[in-house]
């Protein structure tokens, strides 16, 4: 059951996608978010997005409730030099987990949102995990996984398509950022997808590494950046994975959808990083 101010949202959304004119990649606005890492019950989250559109920010609010739960509780976000940010209290924090959605309201009159398509009805699910037992031997752990993989950790920026999104057959563009890596070896740059070398297709400069793959088939698409920097010390590889939708499949296909869809958003952990998947099911 939706509350009257989730139902002006979906309005809003639906509207913004009826007025909306075909634009290329670089005239589209991005959302960027990457779900927290290792949530713990009892432990405070903090949801961060980035926006990149010419567009000025008209609201920006975060839709969440425990999973499963009926109705969304409406926060504003905070903006943090270039992030905008809310920060889950520890006792909204359970085992039961979180579902939440990102939506941005442009003054172009556009709505961006994560996930997209419809973020009210098919929310990220955020898997919790028990409570700290012990902080420290956790930190030994983790700390001991990141000095097992004899990686630089840099920040890589993916830009298109956003872990675990699902993306229409023809639209896909792969596109990250390597702007604030300034000691990167552009010339040392690999990029794969489903374990297929294609940097020769790519296009690497001025921080951005863009690919355009062509029309994939439908399911999960696996890629991965691979790179050093220019002292020859590995980069940790970004890996993520999105989805090619079966067939020709639309927003407003989404959002008028007269079955049932499932989408389950969630994380799942290795040892040199963490890898975002989703899994769809429509009946």
């Amino acid at each position: 059951m939706l509350t009257p101010g989730e139902d002006r949202w979906i309005a809003a959304f639906v509207l913004s996608v009826c007025l909306a004119t075909t634009v290329t990649i670089a005239q589209e606005s991005i959302i960027y978010h990457i779900p927290p890492e290792n949530a713990s019950s009892g432990k405070s989250v903090t949801l961060i997005a980035s926006l990149f559109s010419d567009a000025r920010v008209l609201e920006a609010k975060l839709f969440i409730r425990e999973t499963n739960s009926l109705n969304f509780t409406e926060e504003e976000l905070d903006f943090s030099g270039s992030n905008w940010k809310f920060t889950v209290p520890s006792n909204r924090v359970t085992q039961a987990g979180l579902e939440y959605a990102i939506i941005f309201r442009l003054d172009d009159g556009s709505t961006i949102a994560f996930p997209r398509g419809d973020p009210l009805k098919n929310p990220y699910n955020l898997v919790i995990g028990p409570p700290r037992q012990n902080g420290r031997s956790f930190e030994r752990r983790e700390r001991f996984f990141i000095d097992a993989v004899d990686f630089e950790s840099k920040d890589f920026l993916v830009l298109s398509p956003e872990p675990g999104s699902i993306v229409i057959p023809g639209d896909e563009v792969i596109a990250v950022s390597f702007f604030n890596i300034p000691d990167i070896d552009t010339t040392s740059i690999r990029i794969t997808l489903d374990g297929v070398d294609l940097t020769p297709l790519a296009s690497i400069g001025g921080g951005i590494i863009s690919l355009l793959p062509g029309e994939l088939n439908s399911g999960p698409h696996s890629i991965i950046v691979e790179s050093r920097t220019k002292y020859n010390e590995q980069i940790r590889p970004l890996t993520w994975i999105f989805n090619t939708a079966a067939g020709e499949w639309t927003i407003m296909d989404e959002i008028s959808y007269d079955g049932k869809l499932d989408g389950r958003l969630s994380s799942q952990a290795s040892e040199a990083q963490v890898v975002n998947y989703s899994e769809v099911n429509g009946k």
